[in-house]
């Protein structure tokens, strides 16, 4: 991929791999546009359970056939909801039994690993993360120039990625109301 850009540097394929994997987790965890949904099971006199491993944002939680809302610290035994503390997710109150929590979140990709391996960016912004290694291996050259004007194409597309990734706002809901 990176062998029509001029470098004077050599740079080992498990290098190259991981500026590739490295620009895709960043346009994701900015993008977020890699939905996932996952149900943990929950125990009785536990509130604290991990998240999964490719977790970046959470965008919905249900529980007992209902949305949970997020909490602060303070609120937790006080209210119903969650709290994302770290790689944990607490629910208050404490559940007494097993049942589902259902989590939606924003998810990393999976890591690029063989040569045939396609990223989980959308087609049109895949020459990001190429920018993006070019960048680093221009920087790893010394080639600073280079590396900010890729690192520059880079975050500009990034920016349209962002917008085009965005969720579509809630449409407004207007009463009218005629006299």
């Amino acid at each position: 991929m990176l062998d029509e850009y001029q470098t004077d540097g050599y740079f080992s394929d498990d290098e190259i791999d991981v500026w590739l994997n490295e620009g895709q987790y960043d346009m994701t965890n900015y993008g977020k546009h890699l939905k996932q949904t996952s149900t943990i099971i929950t125990w009785e006199d536990h509130d604290i359970y991990n998240l999964p491993h490719d977790f970046i944002k959470i965008f919905g939680v249900e529980f007992e056939g209902g949305s949970l809302a997020k909490i602060t610290h303070s609120d937790l035994g006080n209210k119903h909801g969650y709290l994302i503390w770290g790689k944990t997710i607490r629910i208050s109150p404490t559940p007494q039994e097993e049942k589902g929590l259902t989590l939606h979140y924003y998810r990393y990709p999976k890591v690029m690993e063989e040569d045939n391996d396609e990223p989980e960016i959308p087609a049109q912004y895949r020459h990001l993360i190429i920018e993006y290694a070019v960048s680093k291996a221009c920087e790893k050259d010394e080639m600073y120039d280079k590396a900010n004007l890729s690192y520059q194409k880079y975050a500009n597309g990034l920016q349209v990625f962002m917008e085009d990734s965005a969720p579509a706002p809630y449409p407004r809901q207007v009463k009218v109301i005629r006299r």
